[in-house]
This record gives structure tokens, C-alpha cells and sequence, in this order.
């Protein structure tokens, strides 16, 4: 890994984010180093906020976000292109409900490693099912508002196309899966974008799925030399209360044993 004359490796946050921007502001106050740069994605329904770093704060293109749609993906690839024509030696994937559980110091210190930190498990599960995958799934479309007829109707033509139509063109039983959340490698983030950039018919086959936010970036990785030195998660969360993820705040992160956010660099959700 390259590093500059003080041994330290540049790392680009790539960070998606709608609201919350009080909590991003912190996260960005938190990370702010000589040795970052961040890179933010502001959703386009969204208003911009007014953003301050010692660190550059790079603004990328605006699109539309819509949960559990490829608009994720989209806006992930704006991000990481936008950073890798700078070029960085750490690719880390952040939401603005996202801060740090180390300082600095020992987090650079573990981007230092050859490490791949992404989530990778192969296959499917109970609450990661192949008709993620296999169904169709329209991009683009607010699934989370389902009290009016254009929610109804859309998963009535989806349920409908998915008994004729099959979303494949990839070997199912090479997909992976993971946590949304990732820091590669400059090495790594170059196999990504040359992938994407030589296999069309890969996006062709994500873009109707559902949350391929969870699966675009680890099926690639799972496919390559990189899985040996993956699975390595970034961001602890809380999955069991009702509200998923939990909302997190200091004091109940400060309750949670520190056996379960070890090796874990972040956490989330915190919110304004």
C-alpha cells in the first residue's frame, strides 16, 4: 500500500447522505485529518447542507435515492469514481448516520493492513432470500410509502412480471452478500470499476433486484482473488429492536459490552 513520506495512506470517505446533517457534520469533525479527503452524495429530494472541514469536502453529481433500489448502487459508483480519479490508497463507505468508534489513529492504522474490509457471505439466508435476486424489483420508486394506490399497484406488476420473468444473466450460485458498508483498497476499488466498466450485462442484472446495495459490490469481491482477504465488517449495529437499525445515541452505546463493537472501526445510527 502506497503511504506519503510520513507513512500515513490517504483515505477517501465516500459518504451518502439526505439528512442528518448535524450528526455528519460531527462524523466529518471526528475523521478530519491532512490525510482525507471527503467525497459526499447528497440526495436529490433532499436540501444540501452547509458542510466545514480542515479536510476537502468534495460534493459528487445529485440523483434521486430511493432504499432498497440500485439508486443506492448508482450513487455509491458516483462516489467511488469520483474519488478513484484522485486517487487514494482507502475506499470507505459511510452514511451520515454513521460515527466513529476509534480515533483516528487506530483507524488508519487498521486501513493500513492488506485487509478487505467488506462483508461477504455466499449465498442466500432467511433474511437475505433468492427472490431478492431473482424477482423483478423497479428502480426508482419510494417502496417504504406503502399507504397509497402507486405502492399497491407497482408491487402488484412486480409480483406479476416476476411469475414470466427471470432477472438472471449471472451464476446464482455465485452471489454474495453483506452489510452495505465497506473500506477497499485502492487495489480492490481497481478490479471493481474495471468489472463494471467491461461487464455491462452485470448492472443489466443488478438494477431490478432488491437492495443490491447488499450484494452489487460483495458478489464482485466474492468472485475474486480479493475474498481471502475479505470479511471484515466496518459499521456495528443493533438488529434485534424494533426499530432496524436501533437508533443509537452515547450513553447506549456506552451500555453495549465492548465484546460486541469490538473489531468493528464505526457504528450506527445515529441521528439529529
Amino acid at each position: 500500500m502506497n503511504v506519503d513520506n510520513k507513512g500515513i495512506i490517504k483515505v477517501a470517505y465516500l459518504i451518502l447522505a439526505h439528512d442528518n446533517y448535524s450528526n455528519l457534520q460531527h462524523l466529518i469533525d471526528l475523521l478530519s485529518a491532512t490525510n482525507v479527503t471527503f467525497f459526499i452524495h447528497i440526495d436529490a429530494k433532499s436540501k444540501m447542507p452547509k458542510l466545514s472541514s480542515s479536510s476537502d469536502i468534495i460534493f459528487t453529481e445529485r440523483q434521486k435515492v430511493y432504499w432498497a433500489s440500485f439508486s443506492i448502487v448508482k450513487a455509491s459508483l458516483l462516489l467511488l469514481k469520483k474519488a478513484y480519479s484522485r486517487g487514494f490508497d482507502r475506499y470507505v463507505l459511510l452514511s451520515a448516520t454513521h460515527l466513529p468508534l476509534l480515533n483516528n489513529k487506530s483507524i488508519i492504522d487498521l486501513l493500513s493492513s492488506d485487509k478487505e474490509f467488506i462483508e461477504i457471505d455466499k449465498g442466500f439466508s432467511s433474511n437475505k432470500p433468492k427472490r431478492r435476486i431473482s424477482w423483478f424489483y423497479f428502480d426508482d420508486f419510494n417502496r417504504k410509502n406503502r399507504r397509497n394506490i402507486k405502492w399497491f399497484l407497482i408491487r402488484s406488476i412486480e409480483l406479476l412480471i416476476s411469475l414470466f420473468y427471470s432477472n438472471r444473466g449471472f451464476d446464482m450460485n455465485n452471489i454474495f452478500h453483506g452489510q452495505q458498508w465497506w473500506a477497499l483498497s485502492n487495489n480492490c476499488v481497481t478490479y471493481i470499476l474495471n468489472y463494471v466498466d467491461n461487464n455491462p450485462q452485470y448492472i443489466k442484472f443488478f438494477k431490478n433486484s432488491y437492495c443490491p446495495d447488499e450484494s452489487f459490490f460483495q458478489t464482485i469481491v466474492g468472485n475474486s482473488t480479493f475474498k481471502t482477504k475479505a470479511n471484515h465488517k466496518t459499521t456495528f449495529a443493533i438488529w434485534t429492536e424494533k426499530e432496524k437499525p436501533a437508533i443509537l445515541n452515547t450513553e447506549k452505546l456506552k451500555s453495549i459490552p465492548k465484546d460486541e463493537t469490538k473489531g468493528f472501526l464505526f457504528a450506527r445510527k445515529f441521528v439529529d
